[in-house]
């Protein structure tokens, strides 16, 4: 799995930044590492230093089977931004895996195949 993090801040985010969202993101897709091929962590900062909750994470996967997934976050620190963001895809790869198990599996009645009565 290759992970590529982009920081566009106009003010460099806290130190350690980049292996912490590194250290997260194969955290939470460990037990979907075989899936994915690639993640991308985008950190922007909306309004600079002036504060507030302005972080946003944008965190895109590319899969083997289920194409390229995006979620996105806004929070007041990076870090809650990432794993808000982090979850969002997470959650969405998970479900579109099902979704395909459950339309692919052999034997099983397809209820939209059915005539209407």
């Amino acid at each position: 799995m290759q992970i590529r993090i982009d920081s566009l801040t106009p003010t460099a985010p806290a130190e350690g930044w980049r292996e912490t969202a590194e250290r997260r993101v194969r955290f939470v897709l460990r037990r979907l590492r075989g899936k994915v091929q690639q993640v991308h962590v985008r950190l922007r900062d909306l309004n600079g230093p002036r504060g507030g909750p302005d972080q946003v994470c944008q965190v895109s996967i590319v899969t083997e089977g289920q194409g390229t997934l995006v979620a996105s976050a806004v929070g007041a620190h990076p870090r809650q931004a990432l794993d808000a963001a982090l979850n969002g895809v997470a959650t969405a790869l998970v479900r579109s895996f099902k979704r395909r198990q459950q339309t692919s599996r052999p034997g099983g009645r397809n209820l939209r195949a059915l005539p209407a009565v």
